[in-house]
């Protein structure tokens, strides 16, 4: 359903930085996780009161699935499995008690 769309923004980064080679357009993907993550955490603050702007959840709930594509856009890049990478960390989050 959404892979069409993951396949365009793929086209779209590399139309819109078409001087990049793939090690600056992984810089430059890692730098969006990095910037969506903190985007994420200032619309939690924000959900539980601790900021001086109130937030709501579906603010809250953008930013995680900003924060998921541009991930899953980052392990695309990467040539990783993410739904593979997973499997496997909760296999050895679950051998260590879960936590």
């Amino acid at each position: 359903m959404y892979e069409m769309t993951f396949v365009e923004i793929r086209q779209n980064l590399r139309t819109k930085f078409p001087g990049l080679d793939h090690q600056e357009r992984v810089m430059l993907q890692t730098l969006c996780v990095a910037e969506e993550t903190g985007e994420l955490v200032k619309e939690v603050r924000r959900q539980l009161g601790l900021a001086r702007n109130v937030g709501s959840l579906l603010h809250v709930g953008s930013e995680l699935a900003d924060v998921y594509i541009t991930i899953r856009m980052l392990a695309e890049m990467l040539e990783l499995d993410l739904m593979h990478e997973v499997g496997h960390k909760l296999g050895i989050i679950i051998e260590r008690g879960g936590v």
